[in-house]
């Protein structure tokens, strides 16, 4: 067997870790090389394997149908059965096959809607792992999470959008959610320079499945006469700042990369992220922009796919 080479593509620095641990990660990568997965859209495989402290490993791949991103992606079928199995038992690491050798620059990680169900589950600290029989990378969650919001002075920012994204608070479909989400929610806003307003909310149905604010408002922006040239987006939250799903994050991530891609534009669309008391007055604002908020994407743009950035505005311009 070619030398294993453990590398940390976050802190760019080789890890030394023990024999011991080198073993464990090595067997843990290679038991996910055995996860059976049915890409059926993509053809893409994810093969998924979670340690539990106790020393218990699960396998998990993604399972995927016509009109859907996938059913069970490969990592949340695996962390579902850890949790079916051995629900007492943290979770210490995940780890995933792949074909290729990972790069040692970090080129991408779980997609939006994996992190925030991983988020629900496990510790920040547990080691994420990408490998074969010759190389692996060693991350930890925490490196695909993002929630250092800067905060600026409310009164130096244009508040244009700023309604829009509350009464995408109040137009919410929260009577699924148990008490605690309920004041989670939050409303979004994608403000153009010529000042229009394209609004998103939360929406939910009996089954459990939701469209996520970010989500609703890219898709009245593609559906009600579009613009390419965006100035900001704003997120509204009661009570305290939000912090937006990563399932939202991705899916104006890539929305901004293909804009960028298609005026040219060379930096990321600015995203403030406002507290409002439940009297509709600003507390807090923060602010970040679509690409620092996701760390790792896992996106058409992050993987050099131009001809699906492109075609994700095909027709509309």
């Amino acid at each position: 067997m070619a030398e294993r080479i453990i590398w940390s593509p976050i802190q760019k620095e080789k890890l030394y870790l023990s024999k011991k641990e080198q073993i464990l990660y090595r067997d843990l990568i290679l038991a996910a090389k055995e996860a059976r997965a049915f890409p059926r859209q993509s053809n893409f495989f994810v093969r998924a394997a979670i340690l539990t402290t106790e020393g218990h490993i699960v396998l998990g791949g993604n399972d995927e149908y016509a009109f859907s991103d996938a059913f069970v992606h490969g990592e949340t079928a695996a962390l579902a059965a850890a949790l079916t199995q051995y629900g007492d038992e943290p979770i210490r690491a995940l780890a995933f096959y792949s074909d290729q050798d990972p790069s040692s620059e970090f080129t991408g990680g779980s997609c939006g809607n994996c992190r925030d169900v991983f988020k629900e589950y496990v510790s920040p600290e547990m080691v994420v792992l990408e490998g074969n029989e010759r190389k692996m990378t060693l991350t930890h969650f925490s490196d695909y999470l993002f929630e250092d919001f800067r905060q600026i002075d409310p009164q130096t920012v244009n508040a244009l959008g700023y309604e829009e994204a509350a009464n995408g608070i109040a137009a919410g479909v929260d009577v699924y959610l148990p008490q605690h989400l309920r004041n989670g929610i939050y409303g979004v806003a994608i403000v153009a320079n010529s000042g229009n307003i394209w609004q998103g909310s939360l929406d939910t149905n009996a089954g459990y499945d939701a469209v996520t604010p970010g989500l609703a408002a890219r898709q009245v922006w593609r559906n009600s006469h579009p613009e390419a040239e965006l100035q900001k987006i704003v997120i509204a939250r009661y009570d305290s700042l939000p912090s937006p799903l990563y399932r939202d994050r991705q899916a104006l991530l890539e929305l901004d990369e293909a804009l960028m891609d298609h005026t040219g534009r060379k930096t990321p669309l600015s995203v403030k992220l406002v507290h409002l008391d439940r009297t509709g007055k600003v507390v807090q604002v923060a602010e970040t922009n679509t690409q620092e908020w996701m760390p790792a994407p896992f996106t058409a743009g992050s993987f050099g796919m131009v001809d699906a950035v492109r075609g994700s505005l095909k027709g509309l311009f």
